[in-house]
């Protein structure tokens, strides 16, 4: 409930997302448990890449559809991915 009070002080409606959206270069979403990932699908709906651990509920989405990337829950491959020109 202390969420949705700042997000409502903070006026951030959906067309102020979608505006921050848009003017992303990427989404990294990595985490031990992340039983859907509903970020994840509002990035790929504003075409905004997204890097995502393999244990994200729509990683086989962007391994189907794109734009993005799955990586192991590993600092290492997360790492590497960021750092390649892969989006």
């Amino acid at each position: 409930m202390k969420l949705r009070k700042l997000v409502e002080n903070l006026r951030i409606d959906n067309k102020a997302v979608l505006k921050l959206f848009r003017r992303s270069d990427l989404l990294a979403l990595v985490s031990y448990t992340e039983n859907f990932g509903y970020v994840a699908v509002e990035a790929m709906a504003a075409k905004v890449p997204v890097l995502l651990s393999e244990n994200v509920g729509v990683c086989d989405a962007v391994r189907e559809d794109g734009p993005g990337l799955v990586v192991p829950v590993d600092e290492e491959a997360i790492a590497n991915a960021l750092m390649r020109d892969a989006f």
